[in-house]
């Protein structure tokens, strides 16, 4: 019952158990008097197409009476129609053309049903068709198909949580490789569970970082117990903020990498904790900027100028002919800036601001 290609044999099956005539389940709205899906028999289904067809555009006043009776009655058990309407026999029911037609479709004298499991306005509903009256159904057949139906609602059930959780999953997948930065969700050992396509292409190029034995690593031997600790603190609930941030020197001589860690579930214990990985590349100005630390009011236009720089990778000399300023003033507003922030490294700085950077517009 969990997989919905299957689910006209397991109708067949249970058609099959009972002498019915027709087995089928389908999803009813008490409010439109209709539904949406419907399953069936092979056989049911090919000799019936119209029947079903009405049913799931609305079923006439006559046959939605039977409904609104039958969403009285428990869930998990079969009910013949005559029990509904409180009568001793379905030859004492009320007329009904749409039933007549239906029965006479399959052969059949009764129908009995079962409420599977409530959806809000919805209802999954069992049928079975019998060639028999229902006050003649055996009282152990209909113990046995109130089984049936039990196991049944608890299938449909979990098919039902199955295929939410595929459409939640599918989006989640969709989102995280839309993102414009490398992200990967591995252990604290940094074997890698999931990445996205620019986590990918960035560990390719081997220029930073690397995959080795499904596990990430510093492309730089120095830089791997960097990384190494980094990815431990986010599973450690003692670790300073310090600890989850990293540069990665690059083979081609670009800026540092900046990995940051975080816990993906800080709450979990043992070997299945897992860490989410982030991979900046500084010269990224739309992930690595200088605004969150604007937004402190501390620094002068020259010291956020030269935060700015700093965040992007380039040393104080660099720094310094690019703002066509001395050497030994460009090292007193760096160290100017890095008291009024509190930060005693670059890495400080970067991750001041990253935790400071406003969101990004439509997230």
């Amino acid at each position: 019952a969990v997989d919905p290609e299957l689910t006209p044999d397991l109708c067949a099956r249970v058609a099959a158990r009972f002498d019915a005539t027709a087995f089928m389940i389908f999803e009813y709205d008490f409010d439109t008097l209709g539904g949406q899906r419907f399953w069936a028999d092979p056989d049911t289904a090919r000799r019936g197409r119209d029947l079903i067809e009405a049913t799931l555009d609305g079923v006439p006043p006559e046959e939605a009476e039977g409904y609104r009776l039958f969403a009285t009655r428990p869930a998990g058990r079969i009910v013949p129609e005559f029990e509904l309407y409180g009568v001793a026999h379905d030859r004492d029911m009320p007329p009904n053309p749409f039933r007549d037609k239906v029965l006479a479709a399959g052969g059949s004298r009764s129908r009995s049903t079962a409420r599977l499991n409530d959806i809000g306005p919805w209802a999954d509903i069992a049928a079975l068709h019998l060639p028999v009256y229902g006050a003649e159904i055996p009282a152990g057949t209909r113990a046995e198909a109130d089984i049936v139906v039990r196991i049944l609602g608890k299938s449909f059930e979990a098919r039902r949580t199955v295929e939410a959780l595929t459409r939640s999953y599918a989006a989640l997948l969709d989102a995280f490789d839309a993102l414009d930065f490398g992200v990967a969700i591995c252990g604290a050992d940094g074997r890698i569970r999931s990445a996205n396509s620019h986590f990918e292409a960035v560990a390719a190029e081997r220029d930073g970082l690397e995959l080795s034995g499904g596990a990430v690593q510093a492309v730089h031997a120095g830089d791997r117990p960097g990384l190494h600790r980094a990815l431990r603190a986010a599973v450690a609930p003692d670790a300073a903020p310090a600890d989850l941030i990293c540069g990665l020197r690059r083979r081609s001589g670009a800026p540092p990498l900046i990995a940051r860690t975080a816990p993906l579930r800080s709450a979990e214990t043992g070997r299945d904790r897992l860490v989410l990985l982030l991979v900046i590349d500084p010269a990224d100005e739309a992930r690595l900027g200088p605004e969150g630390l604007a937004a402190f009011d501390l620094l002068t236009p020259a010291e956020l100028e030269v935060c700015a720089l700093l965040l992007r990778g380039l040393g104080t000399t660099e720094i310094a002919e690019r703002r066509s300023t001395a050497a030994e003033t460009t090292r007193d507003q760096i160290k100017s800036a890095s008291a009024k922030l509190g930060c005693s490294s670059r890495l400080d700085l970067v991750r001041l601001a990253l935790a400071a950077r406003p969101p990004a517009s439509g997230a």
